[in-house]
């Protein structure tokens, strides 16, 4: 495919291909950078996701639940245990999805973390339904 025609999203001059309903946010990570996103959660909720990165290149991914207890203290709990995706899994073409319901009330925060060296874009969204 010609630049022209490739998807914006994949760095060519054609148009989209991702919905825009959400919309996906772009970041650029850095040498070991990290993005978070963090949502208010319900005991119920069905949380969506969707993630790649431009310019090939592996990416760490986890989600956690931190939660209130009744004595005033916090509780936190990995939903997703930390996972290292290779480049083949989440690039050129490929990208890393799935889904998954809140066990209770809380703030889920969805982390991704840049291992190597090499900067590069993650394009991700996050959609709690």
């Amino acid at each position: 495919i010609g630049c022209d025609n490739m998807p914006a999203e994949l760095g060519g001059n054609g148009p989209p291909c991702l919905p825009s309903n959400p919309a996906f946010k772009e970041v650029t990570l850095a040498s070991s950078g990290q993005e978070k996103s963090t949502f208010k959660v319900k005991k119920g909720d069905r949380i969506f996701y969707k993630f790649f990165t431009r310019n090939s290149g592996n990416i760490s991914f986890k989600c956690c639940l931190e939660m209130d207890e009744s004595d005033g203290n916090k509780n936190a709990i990995d939903l997703i245990p930390l996972k290292d995706y290779a480049a083949a899994q989440c690039s050129d073409g490929n990208f890393v999805s799935g889904e998954f319901e809140i066990p209770s009330d809380g703030n889920l925060t969805a982390v991704w973390e840049h291992p190597g060296w090499w900067s590069r874009n993650l394009i991700y969204r996050v959609i709690v339904k």
